[in-house]
């Protein structure tokens, strides 16, 4: 494609195409875990929310403080209202597109346009841009091309040694999200194998090694983090290391055949069986072993481009390729927005291979800009389509089970969402199709006895409640809700022995202890109820109702003491 108008005509297309396909996405709701991240993210309303999103990481689902921060700011302008953070994440896939362009004219690529605009309106990418949650993706994305641009630009200049710019920016991308710390190693592979100067790897290590250092260490965070906060441990505990190898060698394939054909996009796919036994499971690793070879092999004759490219973009899907623990594994072991940025590798490969067939075959110009016009067209019709399942939890997790019917998740989310609009006879339904797909699990139990409640058909609700107690995940939520449901009916006894039971499944369970306190305050107990709220405060600091609870609770605490106090004789 080759435009001769301003400079700023490519950067003002691109925009306005991203802007047109991912239009039904400006008007979705908020989904899945939004609220964890922002509509009921406590930090986002605090005044100095700001300086704790960085100080204080236990506020926050994961430590990415450059996504919150952005948040933070935009929590001042939109508020609840979440069209403003889905503009956000479309502009910033945007302004990544025209990065993306930037990178390719620097390399001199032909096809830079034609990459850019795939990668702009490829539908892959509308889970990192329609989800909010998903800022991190292309937040990181940004910093992480910026710092690939600059990074070129010093090459191009023959500069070697230290660049604050390059380093803030890869800083920029690890403080947005963690995987991109494969930067370094991408860096590494680029000029090693691209530059032919004597010397240039060993000069290449040398800026590299403190990058390498911070991406390691914020590495080493996520991956504690996954494990001790967000229980990635459990959730991989079916994999064995056989499996994580079949899996690695499984991934890159299908994340590739995305790319090509971009057809069954869903938020949750099946999780594979893997079956180290099975000769024809290894058939993929052995796959990824003999492309390595062959591309290696040949890269006297076709060029070290393919090889550098190829490991590129396993060392960008690297940190997904299942040898680390993440907190979703015992649902899916691939997920759209884990190739966001390497999903570029692909394209440019696509498109590099496109223009020299184009050239080879000597197709006309036009033909050839006509073509890429008309893909470009269909992929942006495609995302506006697949945008358009974002626009609130019901059509979300509709289109999710249509994809994946024996997963859980779909069933229970579509019925927590229906529950929301009244519907719940059909949430319900949802509810008892995910108890029995996974009953070893609370949350779905626990959610049919909300229902039942709702209905006000308490004596289901207590037999659902307790029969979720028995369950070997999420028993302490179970409880809760049982000792709520005996709270309403004004039997404390039982109501303290279920938040109790609640809390000693999980002691860091706030809303079980500010019930407790709560009942403590009710029953007299002023002492053990502002313990119980401190209790909260120490789990959750910015827990707006034990606050409120503890002040009130260390009033009274105060009076009883002053009434007690005997007055001094006169003298």
């Amino acid at each position: 494609m080759n435009f001769n108008q301003s400079r700023w005509a490519i950067p003002l297309l691109l925009t306005l195409a991203v802007l047109a396909a991912y239009r039904p996405a400006v008007q979705g709701e908020f989904l899945w875990d939004d609220g964890l991240y922002v509509s009921q993210n406590e930090v986002l309303q605090e005044k100095d929310g700001l300086i704790r999103i960085w100080m204080e990481p236990k506020l926050l689902p994961n430590y990415y403080p450059l996504v919150f921060s952005s948040f933070w700011f935009e929590y001042r302008l939109w508020g609840q209202e979440p069209g403003g953070y889905h503009l956000t994440n479309i502009l910033l896939h945007a302004l990544n597109s025209l990065l993306a362009y930037l990178l390719f004219r620097i390399w001199k690529t032909p096809a830079a346009l034609f990459i850019a605009a795939v990668f702009a309106l490829h539908p892959v990418h509308v889970e990192s841009v329609a989800w909010i949650a998903e800022r991190k993706d292309v937040l990181s994305s940004s910093f992480f091309l910026g710092a690939m641009c600059c990074w070129s630009r010093l090459l191009q200049q023959r500069r070697e040694g230290f660049s604050p710019v390059f380093t803030l920016l890869f800083l920029g991308a690890l403080f947005s999200k963690t995987v991109t710390c494969t930067l370094p190693v991408v860096c590494l592979l680029l000029r090693g194998l691209l530059d032919p100067e004597k010397g240039a790897l060993r000069k290449e290590i040398i800026r590299q090694i403190p990058l390498l250092a911070c991406g390691a260490v914020m590495g080493a965070v996520t991956v504690w983090w996954e494990s001790a906060r967000l229980g990635a441990g459990e959730a991989a505990s079916h994999l064995s290391f056989a499996d994580r190898i079949l899996a690695a060698g499984r991934i890159p394939w299908f994340y590739l055949w995305k790319v090509l054909w971009p057809s069954g996009l869903y938020p949750i796919y099946p999780l594979w069986k893997l079956d180290p036994g099975q000769l024809s499971h290894w058939l993929f690793p052995l796959a990824s072993l003999a492309v390595t070879g062959l591309l290696w092999f040949l890269r006297a004759r076709i060029g070290s481009i393919w090889i550098a490219g190829w490991l590129g973009y396993l060392a960008l899907l690297g940190p997904a390729l299942g040898f680390i623990d993440f907190s979703t594994q015992d649902l899916s072991l691939v997920a759209d927005h884990y190739q966001y940025l390497a999903s570029l590798v692909p394209i440019a490969a696509l498109g590099l291979l496109f223009q020299r067939l184009a050239l080879k075959a000597a197709i006309p110009p036009v033909l050839v800009h006509g073509t890429q016009m008309v893909l470009c067209l269909l992929l942006g019709w495609l995302s506006w389509i697949q945008a358009g399942y974002y626009r609130d939890p019901v059509t979300f997790w509709s289109h999710g089970l249509a994809g994946n019917p024996e997963c859980w998740v779909p069933h229970n989310n579509l019925g927590v969402a229906l529950a929301e609009r009244g519907r719940i006879e059909q949430a319900m339904t949802h509810y008892a199709e995910a108890i029995r797909l996974y009953p070893d699990f609370a949350e779905p139990q626990v959610n049919l006895g909300n229902a039942f409640s709702s209905l006000g058909k308490i004596d289901q609700a207590h037999e659902t409640y307790l029969k979720a107690t028995k369950a070997p995940r999420g028993a302490s939520s179970a409880w809760y809700r049982l000792g709520r449901l005996y709270d309403k009916e004004g039997n404390l006894p039982k109501a303290e022995e279920s938040y109790k039971k609640a809390v000693e499944i999980r002691p860091r369970y706030p809303e079980a202890l500010n019930s407790l306190g709560v009942l403590y305050a009710q029953t007299g107990r002023t002492l053990e109820a502002a313990e119980a709220f401190q209790s909260v405060l120490e789990i959750q600091p910015l827990h707006r109702n034990a606050r409120e609870n503890l002040r009130i609770a260390q009033m009274e605490l105060k009076n009883n003491q002053k009434e007690q106090t005997p007055e001094a004789s006169p003298r």
